[in-house]
This record gives structure tokens, sequence and C-alpha cells, in this order.
């Protein structure tokens, strides 16, 4: 009987949620070119489990050895033939050893904010609920701290609206809950509008990503949570 041995993996997924994992030597090898098609890259261990976050609020597990082995230019399988997402929108992948020394940031689209321990999702259940919603909101932004991003107290959040209003608080503004609390009020929200950007930003960070281009973090004024924020061209 051949040993099992422990390996260094590579997740790859694409923007249509083509999934493959690949070895690590594959990757250390692989172009940044073509690792650009790749919306999501996760390194982790064979003996590992892929999380899988939607914006519906829910989370799925997919162990690592379910996840197809692929080259680089194979093309993989879709993550909704490997678990029960369905129709829902992914939007966040995480492996489940790294949850147990991060926080989570949870942002939705009806202005609400929260962080949540990594160790509330400590579970064998292939799908669980990941965060309170109330009816109309959704999960636009998930985003993995480390204990050295919430210790600092320096990092600032910047959300940003449909309609063009952007602003920026400190993090430890921010309230840790249960995956069960809706959050706190990141944005005071115009009727029609809603959240479609959040992002973390250190001191030393002179810009940060949005739509496709480079925006300067130096644009959006640090404010206090829950304001309406100011409408700035991006």
């Amino acid at each position: 009987m051949e040993e099992f041995k422990v390996e260094d993996i590579y997740i790859l997924v694409d923007r249509f949620g083509y999934t493959k994992s690949v070895d690590a030597s594959v990757y250390s090898k692989a172009g940044e070119e073509a690792l650009k098609e790749f919306t999501h890259i996760i390194p982790m261990k064979n003996t590992d489990r892929i999380c899988v976050f939607t914006a519906e609020g829910n989370m799925m597990q997919v162990k690592a050895e379910k996840i197809p082995r692929c080259k680089l230019k194979d093309k993989g399988q879709l993550i909704h033939n490997l678990c029960k997402v369905d129709q829902q929108d992914v939007i966040f992948y995480a492996s489940y050893e790294t949850l147990f020394d991060s926080m989570l940031l949870f942002t939705t689209k009806n202005g609400y904010i929260k962080l949540v321990s990594g160790i509330e999702f400590d579970t064998n259940r292939n799908l669980m609920l990941a965060t309170k919603l109330e009816d109309g909101d959704a999960v636009v932004s998930i985003i993995l701290l480390q204990a050295a991003d919430i210790l600092a107290e320096n990092r600032k959040v910047i959300t940003i609206t449909k309609s063009g209003y952007s602003l920026a608080f400190p993090l430890k503004e921010v309230s840790e809950m249960k995956k069960t609390g809706r959050g706190v009020k990141a944005m005071t929200l115009d009727k029609n509008d809603r959240v479609e950007f959040a992002c973390v930003v250190s001191p030393d960070m002179e810009n940060f990503e949005y739509k496709g281009k480079e925006v300067s973090s130096k644009k959006i004024k640090l404010r206090a949570r829950g304001g309406k924020g100011q409408k700035t061209a991006l």
C-alpha cells in the first residue's frame, strides 16, 4: 500500500468558477501572465478543506482530495459540481486551516459590517450558515485578516457604494460578533443606494484596486464609521 504524503498544493479558481488543484512545483513554475486568469488562488495542504462563502450568507466545504489535480492548462471542474452552491454567488474562498488564526470582515450591501473569528466556522458539516442577513441583504465582501491587522490599530476600512459615495473609517471601530450577528452600521445609505465594495488598507498602502484600476487611498478622508461619506470620482 502506497504511503500517503502530505503535500503543499494550490487551489486555482477562474472567473467562471472552474476549480482545480496543482502541485506547488507546478505553481512555482507558472508565469505571472498565466496566473492572471485566476481570480482566486488559495495555498493549502492536500489534507485540508476549501471553504466556499456565498453572497447569500452560506459556507460550503470541499475536501482537497475531491478537487481535481490538474496541469495548469487543464480546465478543472465547476465549483458548483463540487459542493451544493446551486445558483448562489460565490464571493470568497479560504482554506479551513487558515481560518483558525484569522478574523473575517463581513460587509453587506445594506451597509452592515462585522468581524467574526475564524473559529466560528469550525465544523465538519458540508454546509452551514456563515452570517445572518436581513431580507433583501447580501454579503458583498469578506476579507481575511490576521491578528497583526487587528492589533495594529492603524488599519482603515474603505467602503464604496453603487452611487459613488465612499467612506474610510478605523478598523478598530468595527465590532467583533458571532456569525449570527447582523453587524454594525458601516455606512448610512440613500434609499436606492447600496454598498458594492469594501477593503482594508494599512498606512503604507498608497493605493487599492477598485474596478480594475489603482485608486489612491488618500482620496478618501478618514471619518467616523456609520456616516454617509463623500461623493468622489474614483
